[in-house]
């Protein structure tokens, strides 16, 4: 009756129905589990969805999915991160290879400000997915906070193994050009320029890093390059 009054959009009755169940059988959980979905879907319901989602808890302290639930409900809807992390490090006690959990853990340290327990995460998902391009992505960014320059370029060159494109060899000619590393940024500069022969910002970083090795030759023939663009 609950689940009818639920899915005809009577929300104030189906609460009343679930209600009463439980006071016909307070050890069962499955109308707290209705009402949390009734609250939750309300702006207005979400401490009524968190205090029920703790009696859920409490029944079922060792239920993995309620754990996951939790952490979602404190990552979601309360943006508190370091509630979600209390509950996501709960999941990663038992399941210590799901990918999903990690990355949830690396986003809750990254909001939190702790950046290399962020990038210990993420390269646990790294040592299980080499090929996972949102982690390689996420390791990348966290090293950049971490003012870690060369971990981001490895983060990079490992992406770029997997997918070449403009992007990726825009932002490796650029961070090669930023550590004065010039002969290698030309390199990179060069592979950009060759997937795009429009793009004058790849040409003129060939001809900046050649000048600073004081090339004349590569020099010239970016710069006569340039002219025709």
């Amino acid at each position: 009756m609950g689940e009818d009054q639920q899915e005809a959009g009577n929300t104030k009755d189906a609460v009343s129905i679930y209600e009463l169940t439980m006071q016909l059988d307070p050890k069962r959980d499955e109308p707290l589990r209705k009402l949390y979905e009734i609250y939750r879907e309300d702006p207005a319901g979400l401490d009524k969805a968190e205090a029920t989602l703790k009696k859920i808890y409490d029944k079922n302290p060792a239920d993995l999915n309620v754990i996951k639930t939790l952490g979602a409900f404190y990552y979601t809807d309360r943006k508190d991160y370091a509630k979600a992390l209390t509950y996501y490090e709960q999941v990663k006690a038992q399941e210590p290879a799901n990918i999903n959990t990690l990355l949830l853990i690396a986003y809750c340290h990254y909001e939190l400000g702790q950046f290399q327990q962020a990038l210990d995460n993420i390269q646990m998902v790294l040592s299980l997915e080499p090929n996972n391009l949102d982690a390689l992505a996420d390791a990348k960014s966290i090293s950049y906070q971490l003012k870690n320059n060369e971990l981001a370029l490895d983060y990079l060159k490992k992406t770029l193994a997997i997918k070449e494109g403009e992007n990726e060899l825009r932002e490796i000619s650029y961070l090669l050009n930023e550590m004065k590393r010039y002969q290698e940024m030309i390199t990179y500069a060069e592979k950009w320029y060759e997937l795009n022969r429009n793009s004058k910002d790849a040409v003129l970083l060939i001809i900046g890093g050649a000048k600073e090795l004081k090339n004349k030759t590569l020099e010239k023939k970016y710069n006569d390059i340039f002219k025709k663009m």
